[in-house]
């Protein structure tokens, strides 16, 4: 479980399904794409920025940075997916707005306790306080549990239903990442931004097709319905 200062104002809570292009060792520059979910909930919000706790529930790498680009809100202070224009009109930027906060595991390793935390670090707390937020990690700690347990909580924001985010949102990745992809026997190489971008377009592509398809289904049933 992570806090992180993002830009924009983000939808109070919401799953991001989206796939992401594989960076394991083994499958780089093969093409493959991996199952990656991330749910987070808006504990603070302005227009400019907002405070959020995302949850993983897939380990990809990178998988909270990406998927925040992924759905318009960059972490600020983000080196490679972030966004430098709006980093300079934010507050002091002192590194990476996010952070490892709450540890869970179910007993696999004795020794560990099940759950471990780690305080909020003081830049995040300086940028959040330096946008005019205000977020207490005590709160948002009642906040996660209620919702761990199954307690419907209010959450930041007006009242409006989760934001739910496929990998059949087509977006726009920088390509002038340095680390780039050369799996064997490709004739192009691509970055991992454009392997992204190429996943999520193609998601896109499929689902335009799928509209097309149930609306002219649609049209056909209404068509016989008439004649009947």
């Amino acid at each position: 479980t992570s806090p992180l200062v993002v830009h924009g104002k983000t939808p109070p809570e919401g799953l991001i399904d989206i796939p992401l292009a594989a960076r394991r060792a083994r499958l780089k520059g093969t093409g493959a794409v991996e199952e990656a979910k991330t749910t987070f909930t808006t504990i603070a919000s302005i227009k400019r920025a907002s405070v959020v706790i995302a949850e993983l529930h897939t380990g990809r790498t990178h998988q909270i940075r990406r998927h925040m680009k992924a759905i318009g809100h960059p972490i600020v202070g983000d080196p490679r997916y972030g966004d430098e224009r709006r980093d300079r009109d934010a507050p002091t930027v002192d590194g990476l707005m996010l952070h490892a906060w709450r540890l869970r595991h179910e007993g696999e390793v004795e020794r560990l306790p099940k759950e471990i935390e780690a305080a909020w670090p003081a830049r995040i707390v300086q940028m959040i306080a330096g946008f005019g937020l205000t977020a207490d990690p005590r709160e948002a700690r009642k906040l996660i549990r209620a919702k761990e347990s199954g307690v419907v909580v209010p959450v930041a924001g007006p009242a409006s239903a989760p934001a739910f985010v496929t990998g059949s949102v087509a977006v726009e990745f920088d390509d002038d990442d340095e680390d780039d992809v050369e799996g064997e026997g490709a004739d192009v190489e691509e970055s991992e931004e454009e392997a992204d971008a190429r996943i999520m377009a193609g998601g896109f592509r499929a689902q335009q097709k799928q509209k097309k398809a149930k609306k002219a289904e649609t049209k056909a049933a209404a068509a016989s319905q008439a004649a009947a």
